[in-house]
C-alpha cells in the first residue's frame, strides 16, 4: 500500500465540495492545496482532482493524463490532406 493511500486513510474521509467559481483551481482532497509534495504524490497515484471551468460549467477533473488517452486522441485527429496548393 502506498504511503499516500495510508495518509488519506488516516486523515479520514472528507466530502468533496461542489466545484464552482469560488473553488476553481482547488485540489481535492483538500489537504493537497497547501502541500505540494502530497499533491504530487496523489497525482502520481491518480487520486488528485482539480476544479476547472469548462465552456459551460465547473467540474472536478484529474490534472494528469494516462498514455492510453493520448493514443485515443491521436486516432481521433483528422488526417491532413495532401491536396495540391496553388
Amino acid at each position: 500500500m502506498s504511503t499516500t493511500l495510508l495518509l488519506l486513510m488516516l486523515l479520514g474521509p472528507s466530502e468533496r465540495p461542489a466545484c464552482k467559481a469560488s473553488t476553481q483551481g482547488w485540489y481535492w482532497p483538500m489537504e493537497a492545496n497547501g502541500n505540494p509534495r502530497l499533491a504530487q504524490s496523489l497525482a502520481r497515484d491518480g487520486l488528485l482532482e482539480i476544479c476547472v471551468r469548462t465552456s459551460w460549467r465547473h467540474r472536478w477533473t484529474s490534472p494528469t493524463v494516462h498514455v492510453e488517452q493520448l493514443v485515443k486522441r491521436q486516432a481521433q485527429r483528422p488526417s491532413v490532406s495532401n491536396a495540391p496548393t496553388n
